[in-house]
């Protein structure tokens, strides 16, 4: 079937932190067991945090070393 899709993760980690069973989570969402243990399991057993916002500070290394840049306003 492939990937979970970014709603089946975000209700697979609602049920599991709601303290549902991986079973009970695998029949809610269609899927076979293993597949809700792999993402429990490559997540450490935690939800993952969102991803960090763009940063507009950037590391430039040239000559002398690392200097700061700032990009926009």
């Amino acid at each position: 079937m492939g990937r979970l899709s970014e709603s089946e993760r975000n209700e697979l980690w609602d049920l599991w932190e709601a303290g549902e069973s991986q079973r009970s989570i695998s029949r809610r969402l269609g899927r076979s067991p293993s597949t809700v243990r792999t993402q429990l399991v490559s997540a450490g057993w935690r939800r993952p945090s969102p991803p960090a916002e763009w940063c507009s500070v950037a590391v430039v290394y040239g000559r002398s070393g690392g200097d700061i840049e700032r990009f926009g306003p």
